[in-house]
């Protein structure tokens, strides 16, 4: 462990009213637990460091997928049979994939099923890690842009059609009329619209090009325009130069309301995907329209059924404006849920009544699925996709929601939600940060315990920074949670080169003894090693290297350094 002398851990004093008291009274041993460190797929030995400090609960912290495909399969087993000799349990940070689907690249449906092999084999392959059962795995939620950001002040969409993104903020506008303060939701509504405009306005502009060219052949061909149109009469056929130009004009025509056709029949499709019940009521009327001039080769007629539709299909959709942009909260809600309620289901039929826990974690606030809403919402759907392909195998429906709730839930990591700090005083960012607490706490399988304080993701021990951790784990507690917590303190051990765990069991009040008993180890710091009290370090290594009783100074055959036949362990000590 650490010596205590050499940094302060963060504590409150004896001198204050509610030293010890980071959390409500005391946590089990059992019940914390530390991370695995992630930039390496020999996590056996990074199961060893945790179990050699004493830690009972270990996080297999595997956040690059290819590192996490470096694992072997019988490393997971050999974890397992660890864990069993020394009464300790592991859970699960799969790697971080987008279950949505979106990459680098962008996103598109074969990014989404991909997503989905690869955390069902996250999933599936911890089980091993507790074939008894339940392991909690833990998703990232999402490392989109939130849909919305800051109580409005920002939004981001998706184009649904080419998949880009656009960011939409508030912000005052000059006109020739005034200024105006646009937001983001009316925004959002504006960029619908304005597609909806362009795109039938190119289609009407292509319209008028066919016309003129109708007019000019049926002009220039005269009394032969009928024969024409019948095919009676073919270019060769005609003798004189207006009438083969009335003949090129009217082959004019025709492309051009091809033209019309194809690309009218395209923002049909997108406006009949993205509509609403009442739109497609609407577009259904264009439809029979069309069907009665279907077919015909007749350019005049075909001009006229077009135009016709074009006007009505305008006025339907620029008021309606189906959402060709939507908040990406909104679009990758659907990919998510179909992706994290597959995994689960995929899992629950290879395993029952052990199947691990798809627990979905919340990233920085303004990612997607960070805020309790929008991850409730997430879970809810994820659980419905799980009990659609459940009824489908034969499963009743009472039996697969009451599986669903047990196996797909939320890991909520206190330290992102406590980002929300940013732009709030002191009062207002805690009642923001309690308020998403109460929201998502019943949905909570697994929580990350670290600290920082709001601005940046620094993974301090609890206690060390301004995180609420006592007032957020009374709330979840008072509604029921009773799982794992981990401590997330990779960045404490990256700078200050110790363990946080002292620090952990010290902040939350751990007691020493499994019987939940007196002393604290918070009792145990006040007494030993703060600045102006305590004894120091106990037992320090130098004592024992003067006196020649370290474990160094040892035999070999009894697991020391020393060799068994060469001279004795004492020589060269002051007590000789």
């Amino acid at each position: 462990m650490t010596n205590y002398d050499n940094f302060y851990s963060g504590t409150a004093s004896t001198f204050e009213k509610e030293y010890s008291d980071v959390f409500p009274s005391y946590t089990s041993l059992k019940r914390i637990g530390g991370q695995t460190f992630p930039q390496t797929a020999n996590q056996i030995e990074e199961v060893n460091k945790l179990l050699n400090q004493g830690m009972k609960t270990v996080e297999l912290t595997t956040l690059s997928p290819d590192i996490f495909e470096s694992i072997p399969r019988e490393h997971f087993k050999e974890i397992n049979r660890l864990s069993k000799l020394t009464g300790n349990e592991t859970t699960l940070h799969a790697p971080i994939i987008d279950p949505s689907g979106f990459t680098d690249q962008g996103w598109n449906p074969s990014a989404r099923e991909e997503a989905e092999r690869r955390l069902k084999d996250a999933v599936i392959r911890s089980h091993e890690l507790n074939p008894e059962g339940n392991i909690p795995v833990t998703i990232h939620a999402s490392s989109l842009p939130a849909g919305e950001m800051r109580e409005g002040e920002m939004m981001v969409a998706v184009n649904q059609e080419n998949w880009n993104f656009v960011g939409l903020r508030k912000e005052e506008r000059e006109y020739p009329g005034g200024k105006e303060l646009i937001l983001p939701i009316n925004e959002l509504g504006r960029q619908n619209k304005e597609h909806w405009i362009n795109s039938t306005s190119d289609l009407i502009y292509y319209q008028t090009f066919a016309d003129r060219e109708l007019a000019e052949a049926h002009t220039e061909l005269g009394l032969k325009y009928e024969d024409v149109i019948l095919g009676k009469l073919k270019r060769d056929d005609l003798r004189t130069a207006e009438e083969i130009q009335g003949y090129d004009h009217l082959e004019f025509a025709k492309t051009y309301e091809d033209r019309v056709e194809d690309h009218f029949k395209k923002i049909y499709s997108q406006a009949w995907k993205y509509g609403d019940e009442e739109t497609r009521e609407k577009l259904g009327e264009i439809q029979k329209e069309w069907k009665k001039g279907e077919g015909t080769t007749n350019p005049g007629l075909k001009s006229e059924m077009l135009k016709n539709s074009l006007i009505k299909f305008r006025e339907i959709v620029v008021t309606k404006s189906p959402e060709i942009y939507k908040p990406v909260e909104e679009f990758a809600l659907e990919h998510s849920a179909k992706t994290l309620g597959n995994v689960a289901f995929s899992s629950y039929e290879k395993f029952k009544e052990t199947a691990p826990i798809v627990s979905v974690e919340n990233f920085f606030p303004n990612a997607a699925f960070s805020r309790a809403e929008q991850l409730s919402n997430l879970i809810r759907e994820s659980r419905k996709v799980f009990v659609e392909n459940a009824v489908e195998k034969g499963i009743s429906k009472s039996e697969a929601e009451r599986q669903a709730e047990k196996l797909i839930g939320a890991t909520w990591d206190v330290g992102h939600l406590n980002l929300l700090r940013k732009g709030y005083d002191e009062k207002e960012a805690e009642k923001k940060i309690m308020e998403e607490t109460k929201r998502i706490a019943p949905f909570v399988k697994h929580v990350h315990i670290t600290d920082n304080f709001g601005h940046a993701d620094t993974h301090l021990p609890p206690g060390m920074g301004n995180v609420p951790v006592k007032k957020i784990m009374e709330e979840l507690e008072k509604r029921g949670f009773s799982g794992k917590q981990i401590m997330e303190a990779g960045g404490f051990v990256q700078h200050f080169k110790v363990s946080p765990f002292p620090y952990a069991l010290e902040a939350m009040g751990t007691p020493m003894y499994y019987a939940h008993m007196t002393p604290k180890w918070s009792d145990a710091q006040m007494m030993y090693g703060h600045y102006s009290t305590g004894y120091g370090a106990t037992f320090p290594e130098q004592h024992f290297g003067m006196y020649g009783a370290g474990f160094s100074s040892l035999p070999t055959e009894l697991g020391g350094q020393t060799k068994g036949a060469e001279g004795r362990r004492f020589s060269g000590t002051p007590m000789e």
